[in-house]
């Protein structure tokens, strides 16, 4: 093998005693804050546990010193081999055998290739790995961007290492007499490499080839790597070994396990210094790259330029915070988001021709980079990097081309210089196209649009398919609009997953649709924009995700939302579904609407089937701020950076995939997402930190301030942009980039209401919405109930306040016909609270039209309860309601009431009075004093919700305390029991009030909301209602729980779809129970308009506009 074509490293040796390096950074150094061991152990978060397999537990990061994007990473070495999925250092090992100067794709499990390693060691010379490896401790390495440095007790010796962007400096330090040996490995797996003791200069000169994997597995890549140890003093002994034995041979080539040893005879306190120079190119490079980069021999110099190079890369994003573990994680995140692409041209210009054998090119202009994990890092890293390095990411740009232009076809994954095709999509595509459209463009675009457009329309013939060059089963989305099951796509490492390279090229194709249409190519735009929309295909509206299809158009069985298919990447259907980056409001319509959007989203976080550790669904808590409830993003992305990022060593929940987890840290923790990289658009979430300084090109800065009402206030109430009031939840890439500074306070309630008008038409306007709908379903819907039944009896009750406040006569006529058609009859069990909840409504009428029929037949039947003695038990003894007097807290809706409009209509106190006499005899039964919650019936006494708590039902108590404030409607001021009622009411509105969830609603257990995780809106809306009324009343305080009706009418407001159906309804019932956006029901109806009715009049006593 011709030796013009190896990756070069020079290692220098001199001896020096050099004093000590000062360990801590400066005072205001940012580098403080990197902690590089975390992600080198298996992952300690949750999720990973759940959903992560195998490999995908470690994020197989690695303790990298260096610069950032440099050539070659300087590590502890705690394993040997080039093997896929193996880092070469891991936190549980514990073992050192070296340093090694890596090309390991950081947080990937892939490979690293042309690397070596240089260890040394004291006393006899040892050249086996079981022989010379040795123990070490995480308490005696110290680990930073620029240096790190390890005791190694058995040796008696320190090891430190620094590092640029070609070449590296080490320090050795004794710490007794003794020998000194440096041995100096090729890595090479194969077999392959060289090594060479070169006496006439002194040095040792060898070379380590890099192969490929997935495409063109086991193929050489066309490059490797060379070294060279060359000493100022001469070493009193060197040689080579061969698989454990020394060789007689100056020079070895292609056996296993070669090496090289340089020894020394050294004192106690002298300190070895060794030089490195590293290059994909030649022995000749890699002598240019360490002249140019590492003169001298000054270790502390060369520490201080590469600490310096990390300050200035770190400074390019500031935060401010009193949680130093928040800037540890941030910082450190940072720093993983600079590891990759990495650097593979010398300083002069010369760089391995991609994809080819063993052949040189050389720059005119920038640098050449490869290992592109593009899969990855298209969605975050690199818009990161359009933001505070656009310079940087014209050279990516100009790499890519490069790349197209050597190989013939734009990668899809480029990798160790090579075609890989490891991963789906073709966001190489993507990327060229979000530079392009923020302006950065400085390199040939019609050579990068020729390139994507024949990635998007052409397949490359067999051999180059097969090499890895063009989009997998490209024919087959062109010809179907998806990918259909019967096309296994076996053509590549990732097999089958039809349904998200399908969802991945319409994301491409709407990228380079955007770049067609500036350019001007309308054709091209056309069948782009056409393609963009396939996600459409494989979308099954009937069970509401993407799902396998088959070529005839038949969908894949069985279907299972929440497992893994063959047809998904890495994940399930529930997850994939959420990736229409580009089409997100087509994505709302496709679910049903926003709401349902809304819904489903809920259920990703309530079923615990968000995987962070999986990029399709990165975007997936952003999406919130396409619905009425922007909050929610803000409450999850603060959960999840809570949760799924730690300081430790297991602190990241799966490969961090060249710094695409971290990235999301980056930009999540500084309140911008780029949910659609090439809109342009970044969603916005509350900041970690109290303020956020981004340094843009030409000195600009963009400037995040956060206020915050508490130290844990995380909701956003509102933002300016430049001293204006800023109402969406996007920031455009134009607008920062110009620099200015964004203000957000931040409260520790969400702001709910904000999505809900309080004026009174429009109050007004969505309840009349929903009493049509309702209206249209009791006449032409599947009734299920009789009308004076208490479901439909309840319903009417909310049509009769909404009739107070409309002008629309239709209503009450409405609910006058019904009346008639019943011929204003109870239900059929007499005695029975609930069939006479319908009285209520007939004594309304009855107050209004005077007409003695309307309330004839429920007097009757009131007075026969008059007259019944009311001495029976209230204990539960069967499965069934036989009481007729109050035995369920329901009923506290249904009795009462009805009698006390009696009582108002006839003007007769009797009836009112058996209401109180028999109100009080349930709540002396049902009410609980100390939590001021009504049990349900005497069986939840001693029953327990999975939490350990009592069961206190959100309906049963929104019964009690809407009837509540009914008696007390109909109840006189100098009634003896009105205190008594007054008293009751404020005490559970006291307690209400403490377990309102931050969705402004309550869920159907009051007590354990986490195990029913979703709003129920009928006792919402009772609850609602009562507190207004209480406000309206001068019952209740209106700066304490107008807030709390605020968030609640909001809720209420937010459940309603666009047809009017409120949603979010338990069925009935008698204890918590699931509930969905579709569960609706009469009684539902009537406490939303209840509530309305009582907002309606609260608006209008406002002096200012409710909000």
């Amino acid at each position: 093998m011709r030796t013009g074509y190896f990756i070069t490293t020079i290692i220098l040796l001199a001896l020096s005693v050099a004093p000590k390096a000062d360990a801590a950074p400066l005072p205001d150094s940012l580098i403080k804050y990197v902690q590089p061991l975390i992600g080198t152990a298996a992952s300690t978060i949750i999720a990973s546990g759940i959903h992560g397999k195998g490999t995908e537990q470690y994020a197989n990061t690695i303790p990298a010193v260096g610069v950032p994007f440099g050539m070659t990473q300087w590590t502890p070495q705690t394993r040997t081999s080039e093997q896929k999925c193996r880092p070469p250092y891991m936190y549980k090992d514990s073992l050192f055998s070296g340093f090694r100067g890596t090309h390991w794709l950081s947080g990937s499990c892939t490979q690293d290739y042309g690397s070596f390693t240089i260890m040394p060691m004291t006393g006899s010379l040892k050249v086996t790995l079981n022989e010379y490896a040795t123990r070490f401790s995480h308490d005696e390495e110290q680990s930073a961007p620029h240096y790190y440095a390890v005791q190694l007790n058995e040796y008696q010796l320190l090891a430190e290492v620094t590092a640029l962007a070609r070449s590296s400096i080490m320090r050795i330090t004794m710490h007794k007499d003794d020998n000194l040996h440096l041995l100096v490995t090729p890595n090479s797996d194969q077999g392959e490499g060289f090594i060479k003791i070169n006496r006439q200069k002194n040095q040792i000169e060898g070379y380590n080839p890099a192969h490929r994997i997935y495409q063109g597995w086991g193929k050489p890549a066309g490059f490797a790597g060379y070294f060279v140890v060359k000493a100022e003093i001469v070493p009193d002994d060197a040689g080579t070994f061969s698989s454990g034995r020394p060789t007689a041979a100056d020079s070895l080539l292609r056996m296993p396990g070669i090496g090289a040893y340089a020894s020394w005879k050294l004192q106690k306190g002298t300190k070895l210094i060794i030089r490195t120079g590293t290059s994909f190119t030649s022995i000749a490079e890699a002598e240019k790259n360490l002249q140019a980069e590492i003169p001298g021999q000054d270790f502390d110099a060369v520490r201080a330029k590469a600490a310096g190079e990390w300050e200035k890369a770190l400074r390019k994003i500031t935060v401010s915070s009193s949680d130093q573990r928040s800037l540890n994680i941030f910082y450190t995140a940072f720093y993983h988001t600079m590891q990759q692409p990495r650097l593979f041209s010398d300083v002069s210009g010369t760089y391995p021709a991609f994809s080819r054998q063993y052949e040189t090119a050389k720059l005119t202009e920038g640098n050449y980079y490869d290992d592109f994990s593009m899969w990855d890092i298209y969605r975050t890293m690199l818009p990161l990097y359009e933001i505070i390095d656009p310079a940087l990411i014209n050279d990516f740009v100009r790499s890519m081309i490069i790349k197209g232009q050597q190989g013939g076809w734009l990668p899809i994954f480029p990798c160790w210089n090579s075609y890989t095709s490891a991963m789906i999509g073709d966001h190489v595509t993507a990327f060229i196209s979000s530079a392009y459209l923020k302006g950065i463009r400085d390199y040939d675009v019609q050579a990068a649009y020729k390139l994507m457009r024949r990635n998007a329309f052409e397949t490359p013939d067999t051999a180059e398919y097969s090499d890895g060059k063009g989009r997998r089963a490209l024919q087959s989305y062109l010809q179907y609009g998806y990918i259909p099951l019967e096309d296994s796509v076996m053509d590549a490492f990732h097999k089958r997953e039809q349904v998200s390279r399908t969802l991945e090229y319409a994301y491409d194709d709407h990228a380079l649709s955007l770049v067609a249409k500036a350019l001007g190519k309308k054709e091209d735009y056309r069948r782009l924009a056409a393609n963009a929309l396939n996600y459409r295909h494989i979308f099954d509206t009937s069970v509401g995700f993407v799902r396998g299809r088959y070529a005839n158009g038949n969908w894949h069985t069985p279907f299972e939302a929440d497992k893994r298919a063959h047809y998904i990447t890495e994940g399930t259907p529930r997850q994939y579904t959420w990736y229409v980056p580009h089409g997100e409001e087509d994505l709302i319509r496709l679910k049903g609407g926003k709401m349902k959007f809304e819904a489903a989203l809920d259920d990703v976080f309530r079923m615990k089937e968000y995987w962070h550790g999986n990029e399709p669904g990165h975007q997936i808590p952003f999406l919130y701020n396409y619905t009425d409830a922007p909050w929610k993003t803000q409450r999850e992305v603060r959960n999840i950076l809570a949760s799924e990022y730690t300081s430790g060593p297991g602190g990241l929940s799966g490969n961090d995939d060249a710094g695409q987890m971290s990235a999301w840290y980056v930009m999540a923790a500084i309140g911008l997402y780029p949910v659609n990289p090439v809109s342009g658009q970044y969603a916005i979430c509350s900041p970690l930190f109290d303020t956020v300084a981004i340094r843009l090109k030409d000195d600009r800065i963009f400037r995040i301030i956060t206020q915050k009402a508490t130290d844990s206030a995380a909701y956003i109430s509102s933002m300016t942009l430049n001293g204006k009031a800023h109402n969406i939840y996007q920031l455009d890439y134009a607008t920062l980039m110009k620099g200015g500074e964004m203000t957000m306070r931040l409260a520790n309630r969400p702001p709910v209401a904000d999505a809900v008008s309080f004026r009174k038409k429009d109050i007004r306007k969505l309840m009349e919405k929903v009493a049509d709908w309702q209206i249209t379903e009791w006449e032409h819907g599947e009734k299920k109930e009789r009308m004076n039944h208490w479901v439909n009896a309840t319903g009417l009750t909310g049509l009769m306040a909404l009739a107070d406040i409309s002008r629309n006569r239709g209503y009450i006529n409405y609910v006058k016909k019904t009346g008639e058609a019943l011929q204003w009859q109870p239900g059929p069990k007499r005695f029975f609270a609930d069939d006479y909840c319908i009285g209520q409504v007939y004594s309304q009428l009855y107050m209004k039209y005077r007409n003695n029929e309307m309330i004839a037949p429920w007097q009757a039947l009131a007075d026969s309860i008059l007259a019944k003695p009311n001495n029976e038990s209230l204990e539960w003894k069967d499965g069934a309601i036989r009481h007729r007097e109050w035995s369920w807290c329901d009923a506290l809706y249904m009795g009462p009431t009805a009698l006390s409009y009696l009582a108002t209509a006839t003007g007769q106190p009797k009836y009112l009075d058996l209401a109180s006499k028999l109100w009080w005899k349930t709540t002396d039964y049902l009410y609980d004093p100390e939590e001021r919650l009504f049990f349900r019936d005497s069986r939840y006494f001693e029953r327990r919700e999975q939490n350990g708590q009592e069961v206190f039902w959100s309906r049963g108590n929104g019964w009690v305390i809407a009837g509540l404030v009914r008696v007390l409607e109909n109840m006189p001021e100098n009634h003896p029991d009105r205190a008594r009622f007054v008293q009751l009411f404020r005490e559970m509105s006291e307690r209400l009030a403490e377990l309102q969830q931050e969705d402004g609603s309550w869920h159907a257990s009051l007590l354990d909301p986490d195990s029913y995780p979703i709003k129920e809106i009928s006792g919402t809306g009772f609850f609602c209602y009562a507190l207004l009324w209480g406000m309206n009343h001068g019952l209740l305080d209106k700066a304490t729980y107008w807030p709390v009706a605020r968030d609640a009418w909001a809720a209420l407001a937010l459940s309603v779809s666009p047809d009017g159906k409120p949603g979010f309804v338990q069925p009935i019932g008698a204890a918590p129970g699931k509930v969905n956006a579709e569960s609706t029901a009469a009684y539902g109806t009537g406490a939303l308009l209840l509530a309305g009715a009582e907002l309606y009049r609260f608006v209008s006593t406002l002096s200012t506009p409710a909000g």
